[in-house]
């Protein structure tokens, strides 16, 4: 799965509500999904370990997880794209 997604799904749920205009001012990407306290994004894997730093150090988070991203998006994202097999 690595080979064809280079990105780890990072979900966060936060101590309060915050908006996706809230959320844009620490611009930590691409952003999937803003839904009151949860947020769903994808980051590179190289960039993981200091992305997380900063989403603790910014924000209120109560909990965070960190998976591949879901089967049906890796195959998708390798049709658009093309896989180099």
């Amino acid at each position: 799965m690595q080979k064809f997604s280079p990105y780890r799904e990072v979900k966060l749920e936060l101590a309060q509500d915050i908006t996706s205009a809230q959320l844009a001012r620490f611009n930590y990407g691409e952003v999937e999904a803003v839904n009151g306290r949860e947020i769903r994004f994808f980051v590179k894997r190289e960039a993981l370990t200091g992305m997380v730093s900063k989403l603790l150090a910014d924000l209120e988070v109560a909990d965070l997880t960190v998976t591949d991203p879901p089967v049906e998006e890796v195959i998708g994202q390798v049709f658009r794209q093309g896989a180099d097999l």
